[in-house]
């Protein structure tokens, strides 16, 4: 049996509750699932009370992104203290964060001729931690977009006309403050975001791993990054990165997962920061 360890919920910007991916994961004969969404532990508690009912493992995470130089990297955490209250502090501030991003996006939006509002895009958000993808349904909704990618490529994606960078710290930051939860800590989709020169000194702050399988890696990157992972002993992890049933690209969750001998590998790291308590 596998593990799909990068699945996004309604929590953050997925389309589905965290109860029915649960469900999906359950009937995809998955035995274990991360729920990662982006800057927030909203869904852990309903995953878990439906993963329980269900016998199937929940690894609770969490989804932090930080820039080296220009560029966006994204870190997966596997199993922080939900209730570290420095943790909580940053998650709380990266969601104040994505509200006044989301506000200057409408600004643009609107001085672009696409008229929607601040509470259009709340209204598709339905209180979770706002992303483009709200801002994208929000244009969709109002008709001025015919499909999600159509507004990031024209409007909202780095480089289109309405794009607002975001708030963001490094990473040295970001694994102090996982390490500090007692988290795991690895580079979701390294193949995006090519920071390969940084690993080993990440490896020394903390970082355990690297997401090889995922849906941007094609099979020469997926070589290039297991060989990478054992040359610098990080775990090769992997994930789906689901976001919505629909996807264009026919992801699901599951289409990308690792054995669970990966997880073990993963859960060692993690008893072996909380026995250092």
């Amino acid at each position: 049996m596998s593990a799909d360890l990068h699945i996004h919920s309604n929590a953050s910007d997925g389309s589905l509750s965290p109860s029915e991916i649960v469900k999906i994961a359950y009937a995809k004969n998955l035995r274990a699932f991360a729920l990662t969404d982006h800057d927030t532990f909203k869904g852990i508690e309903e995953a878990q009370i439906e993963a329980d009912k269900l016998s199937i493992d929940l690894i609770p995470g969490v989804e932090l992104s930080c820039n080296i130089g220009e560029t966006d990297v994204h870190i997966l955490a596997y199993w922080p203290d939900v209730n570290d209250p420095d943790l909580l502090n940053e998650l709380k501030e990266r969601r104040k964060n994505r509200k006044e991003r989301a506000i200057k996006f409408v600004e643009k939006l609107n001085n672009n001729g696409i008229h929607i509002t601040f509470d259009d895009v709340l209204s598709v958000a339905k209180g979770s931690a706002i992303g483009r993808s709200h801002i994208a349904r929000a244009m969709k909704s109002k008709n001025y977009v015919g499909s999600i990618q159509e507004a990031f490529n024209n409007y909202i994606d780095v480089n289109s006309c309405c794009y607002v960078k975001k708030e963001s710290c490094s990473p040295e930051e970001v694994l102090k403050m996982i390490k500090k939860a007692k988290g795991v800590a690895t580079i979701a989709h390294p193949g995006v975001s090519k920071i390969d020169e940084h690993f080993l000194n990440l490896k020394k702050l903390g970082l355990a791993g690297l997401e090889v399988y995922h849906p941007d890696h094609n099979k020469s990157k997926i070589n290039h990054y297991e060989k990478l992972a054992k040359k610098l002993n990080l775990i090769a992890t992997g994930g789906s990165d689901f976001h919505a049933r629909r996807s264009s690209r026919g992801i699901t969750i599951g289409s990308y997962s690792v054995e669970m001998e990966t997880v073990e590998k993963l859960k060692r790291k993690s008893l072996k920061l909380l026995a250092n308590t």
